[in-house]
Order: structure tokens, then C-alpha cells, then sequence
């Protein structure tokens, strides 16, 4: 009996976990619809946002006592 009662508990668990996946893809929503999310503002010039972003990095490395990066170096990075 008790076999049977673990059984039946696994496969509501299965049949739960399934059923939510299945809302997922067949939902005709995305993520971001369902939660709302929009951009803050959009990127007018990526070049000059990473700048921005590489500026900051550095700004950090600096205040660790790490040498700065270079846009070449990030690249290589990838």
C-alpha cells in the first residue's frame, strides 16, 4: 500500500511539473508581457554605452588597485 501511495505521489508531481511546463510554451505571452518589462530607454549608441560601461569597470579596478582594460582587451575576452 505504501508503494502504491509513492507512486501516485510521484506521478502528481510529474503530471504538476509537465502541466506547468506546458502553460509556459503554449502561453501566447512572453515573460516580459506577463511581467510588464520595458526598456528604461532605448540604446540610442551602443559604441558610447560601452564606453560608459568600460569607464565604469575601470573606475572600479582602479579603486581595487587592478590595472585598467582597454576595449581591446575586452574583445580578446571574447
Amino acid at each position: 500500500m505504501r508503494v502504491l501511495f509513492t507512486w501516485v505521489m510521484i506521478g502528481l508531481f510529474v503530471a504538476f511539473v509537465l502541466g506547468i511546463l506546458a502553460l509556459g510554451v503554449y502561453s501566447p505571452r512572453s515573460g516580459a508581457d506577463v511581467l510588464d518589462w520595458k526598456s528604461s530607454r532605448p540604446a540610442e549608441d551602443p559604441d558610447e554605452e560601452a564606453a560608459q560601461m568600460l569607464a565604469a569597470a575601470n573606475a572600479i579596478r582602479r579603486r581595487r588597485g587592478l590595472p585598467e582594460r582597454t576595449e581591446d582587451d575586452v574583445r580578446n575576452d571574447l
